[in-house]
């Protein structure tokens, strides 16, 4: 039996569950989940589902086509944010709003839609209005889902006062 691991799973995905006897059953839309009935389940969502999936010769997860078990289990993280909103203090200077944070498992970074002009933001690095930094139009918003970043982050925006929300959990 493989180990499980935490993946990113997108698409069409089949999912089973072993019964009683250890043998896998697959869940379609008329069978449903044990105790659920139907296609849904009753009660809170899972933490964690079990996929028909493997990894493969080069480390890559790869999801079987016939019901041979390969768990891999796919957790959905929990935890709480911690508010870095504020306003930019000098326009056109740089601020960090998170410093480096090896624990962090998720960002956002949201140019309100009521500002008037682009929040410009870089890891590590100032960020700059002119260069090599990402920049939020109004109503924009920055949240990865793949790849999240433990290095410090900084923001700038032309304006002094220039408001934008950041969360990090």
């Amino acid at each position: 039996m493989s180990t499980p691991q935490d993946i990113n799973v997108m698409g069409i995905v089949r999912l089973a569950y072993t019964d009683a006897s250890g043998n896998p059953v697959l869940v379609s839309p008329s069978s449903g989940l044990p105790g659920g009935g139907g296609s849904t389940v009753g009660g809170t969502a899972p933490t964690s589902v079990t996929v028909t999936g493997y990894s493969d010769a080069s480390g890559n997860t790869q999801i079987d086509s016939d019901a041979t078990p390969h768990p891999v289990t796919s957790n959905t993280p929990r935890g709480t944010y911690t508010d870095r909103s504020g306003t930019v203090t000098t326009g056109g200077s740089s601020q960090q709003i998170m410093a480096v944070n090896a624990n962090r498992k998720s960002i956002i970074i949201e140019n309100p839609i009521a500002a008037t002009e682009t929040l410009f933001f870089n890891f590590t690095s100032a960020a700059s209005t002119t260069s090599a930094s990402i920049g939020l139009a109004p109503g924009g918003i920055y949240s990865p889902t793949n790849f999240i970043s433990t290095e410090a982050i900084n923001v700038t925006a032309t304006t002094t006062g220039h408001a934008f929300v950041a969360k990090e959990g």
